[in-house]
């Protein structure tokens, strides 16, 4: 709906495939059991009414794909061969859509097939619409996800909150790899398109820590705390990183700031106390 053009309309005059998609889309999202049912009614009439249409194909996939998550110990394989069939065959529909790219990658990630992932996660790059975004697939622990659906609802998103994503896990599996040229490249381009997202930080902190740049890796994980506010690896890496440079008291000040701020979160008691131990070893 946020594709059709202003002034607001009546959902009435929308497009009947439009309409259709959102009234899917709408019962899809529900935790009731039977409005989930009445979509996938909906869906599979909308399959048979608009025949080759991608938004339904990649719908009907990412509804396969629901259902592998939602069911106990489903992780993928042969669970995973009907998602990537309707999948792949909106990428055909769809061929310019990155979401459509990055749905492929997040299914593959899920088989282990890191190849596949890769290739699918570089087509991602290389495509520049932002069409069937709405379907993208994802987990709320992505900030990358979580921006893009924030975009979504207030019509800000951005196709370069995709790429992002795309360059963030490129990056992850380069260094995985040991190649640190190509993490450091794919992280620089992530940060360039979404920098308010930590992780593409943290990687190049690892390349610059592989190579012996401790001042190197500090600014970078002192650029990305911000957007890791309250991430306590972030934090512990930068710490250590602190002590290897030999400043002892710029680490024990992280640590007790980190104390502080876990402390007034419901939940991190443990790591507030884990913090604090860490400060006053530090400041002893």
């Amino acid at each position: 709906l946020g594709e059709q053009p202003w002034p607001a309309r009546k959902f009435e005059e929308f497009p009947e495939d439009v309409r259709a998609l959102a009234t899917v889309l709408q019962y899809a999202s529900s935790l009731i059991p039977e409005q989930r049912a009445f979509a996938r009614e909906r869906l599979e009439a909308s399959i048979s009414a608009f025949p080759g249409h991608a938004a339904f194909v990649a719908a009907k996939g990412i509804a396969l794909l629901e259902e592998v998550r939602r069911a106990p110990g489903g992780r993928g394989g042969a669970e995973l061969k009907p998602v990537l069939a309707h999948l792949e065959e909106a990428s055909r529909l769809a061929p310019e859509s990155v979401p459509v790219w990055m749905n492929l990658a997040f299914v593959a990630r899920r088989s282990r097939a890191r190849g596949a992932e890769k290739g699918f996660l570089e087509r991602a790059l290389r495509c520049e619409s932002p069409a069937l975004g709405a379907l993208l697939a994802g987990t709320m622990t992505d900030p990358h996800y979580v921006r893009w659906r924030w975009g979504l609802a207030s019509g800000e998103a951005h196709v370069e909150t995709l790429w992002a994503a795309a360059a963030t896990r490129l990056a992850e599996m380069a260094l995985g790899a040991g190649e640190h040229a190509r993490a450091r490249a794919y992280a620089r381009r992530a940060s360039a398109w979404a920098p308010e997202v930590a992780a593409p930080y943290r990687i190049q902190a690892d390349v610059a820590l592989a190579g012996g740049d401790l001042a190197g890796a500090a600014r970078l994980l002192e650029e990305g705390l911000p957007f890791a506010a309250f991430d306590p690896l972030h934090r512990t890496i930068l710490a250590d990183v602190y002590l290897r440079m030999g400043e002892r008291l710029r680490a024990a000040m992280l640590a007790e700031e980190s104390a502080r701020i876990f402390r007034a979160c419901e939940g991190m008691e443990e790591i507030a106390a884990s913090m604090r131990a860490l400060a006053e070893d530090l400041a002893g």
